[in-house]
C-alpha cells in the first residue's frame, strides 16, 4: 500500500512541470495588460460573475494536505482554508484577475466538466480524495475523485492544486 502511495506521488511529480506551465500561462494572461487606442474597440469580456469553482483535498491515513481552495468569479477572489498538514493554516485571501478566471473557464470547458462522471473512487480507500465543483452556465456540478479519474479531470486538479499554492495569500483574522 506504502508503495503504491510512493508511485502515485512519485507519477505526480514528474507530471508537475506541465502544470507549471499551466499556472505561468495563467499568471501571463492576469497580468498581460495591454492599452488600446480610443478608437479600437475592446472586446467585451465574458461575464464570469456567476463562476464558482471550488477544489478541496481529503484526509487520508497518513498526513495528506487537508484545505479547501474557492474561486468567486462575482468578488474576483479566491478563498483558502488550510486544516491539516498544510503551510497556510487558517483562511487565506487573495484576488484573482477575471482574464485568469477565463482561463480556467476555458480549461473547464475544454475537459468538458460537466459531461465527467460525479465519482471515481477506485479500489484503494486510503487514498485522498480530491472533490472538485463547477458552477456556470447555470448549472453546478461536483465530483469525487480518490483513483483513476480521467486525465483531463487530473489536469484541472493539479492546475487547481498550483494555483492553491502560488504567492500573494493574505491571512484573516480569524472570526472574520
Amino acid at each position: 500500500m506504502v508503495l503504491a502511495l510512493l508511485v502515485f506521488i512519485l507519477l505526480q511529480k514528474l507530471k508537475i512541470m506541465k502544470y507549471i506551465l499551466y499556472s505561468a500561462l495563467i499568471i501571463v494572461a492576469s497580468c498581460n495588460k495591454t492599452s488600446k487606442s480610443a478608437t479600437t474597440h475592446q472586446q467585451e469580456k465574458p461575464d464570469v460573475s456567476k463562476v464558482v469553482i471550488s477544489y478541496e483535498a481529503t484526509a487520508c491515513f497518513g498526513k495528506c494536505p487537508m484545505f479547501t481552495m474557492t474561486i468567486n468569479g462575482a468578488t474576483q477572489t479566491i478563498t483558502y482554508v488550510g486544516s491539516q498538514n498544510v503551510e497556510k493554516l487558517g483562511t487565506y485571501t487573495k484576488h484573482y484577475e477575471v482574464d485568469s478566471i477565463i482561463t480556467l473557464v476555458n480549461a473547464f470547458d475544454k475537459a468538458k466538466y460537466f459531461e465527467l462522471n460525479n465519482e471515481y473512487l477506485g479500489h484503494i480507500v486510503d487514498f485522498p480524495s480530491v472533490i472538485t465543483s463547477y458552477s456556470n452556465y447555470g448549472k453546478t456540478k461536483k465530483i469525487k475523485d480518490r483513483t483513476g479519474g480521467p486525465g483531463e479531470l487530473r489536469d484541472l486538479e493539479r492546475l487547481l492544486y498550483i494555483i492553491s499554492n502560488g504567492e500573494g495569500w493574505k491571512k484573516q483574522e480569524e472570526g472574520k
